[in-house]
């Protein structure tokens, strides 16, 4: 009987322990989700030299970039006319046509980069990300992040398609 108890409380510890661990986790990543986009980003942007051309924008889709608010999509904005010395526009290339900055069938003058899907699976993140560099010219990948030492690490980049 005493036995029985104690194993009880020994599976009721491991219970609370792993909730409190798994808490945390997801708490974590909800903090991190913004450098989970940015690392995003940037692998796609700077995926395949042939699409190193210098381009005059990169026009992200923000609504893409879901569980951000509307100050942590301006701190990603500036992250990356900080790091790339161009102006950001937060435009689909759907918007980019009805706007007039391009045009169908022409060379892009800018970058397009989006986020497709982000899986979360709790210890680990899946995300689909995108980027269009010419009128035939278009990639997606997915990375894959795991946790580790309090942070989202790139476990490893995939092609998922290329146009």
């Amino acid at each position: 009987m005493k036995n029985k108890r104690s194993i009880i409380g020994i599976l009721l510890l491991f219970i609370i322990v792993l909730g409190i661990y798994v808490a945390y986790i997801t708490s974590t990543q909800s903090e991190q989700l913004k450098n989970i986009y940015i690392k995003s980003l940037v692998e796609i942007i700077e995926y395949k030299s042939g699409t190193q051309k210098s381009f005059q924008y990169i026009a992200i889709d923000f609504d893409t970039l879901k569980g951000l608010n509307e100050v942590e999509k301006a701190e990603v904005n500036e992250y990356f006319e900080l790091k790339y010395n161009v102006q950001v526009i937060d435009a689909s290339y759907k918007d980019l046509l009805e706007k007039g900055i391009e045009h169908r069938n022409k060379e892009l003058s800018g970058l397009v980069i989006y986020v497709e899907k982000i899986e979360n699976h709790i210890f680990s993140y899946n995300v689909h990300v995108a980027k269009e560099y010419a009128s035939l010219g278009a990639n997606g990948i997915v990375i894959k992040f795991h946790y580790k030492n309090g942070e989202w690490i790139i476990w490893k980049v995939k092609a998922n398609w290329i146009s």
